[in-house]
């Protein structure tokens, strides 16, 4: 009942514009959040969440031009 230890991403059209809506209805800006969970039958998406901060799930690497990968590995090569 804590943090997902697996992230599955979809790349949904409906999902990005209905986050596009969201945001703009909002007045959002800044890191955020935005979680929905796919049908498995339907494939239909539904929204679970916003946060107004950065979730566990956020990949956020290329934001600050980190391969968050490559950092690993480099940190376990010293």
């Amino acid at each position: 009942m804590g943090p997902s230890t697996v992230n599955r991403y979809l790349h949904s059209a409906e999902t990005q514009d209905f986050a596009e809506r969201l945001v703009r209805g909002l007045g959002m800006s800044g890191l955020f959040g935005i979680e929905f969970i796919a049908d498995r039958d339907s494939g239909a998406a539904y929204l679970l969440e916003i946060n107004r901060r950065i979730t566990p799930g956020t990949p956020t690497g290329a934001l600050v031009g980190v391969d968050r990968g490559a950092a690993v590995r480099g940190a376990s090569d010293e």
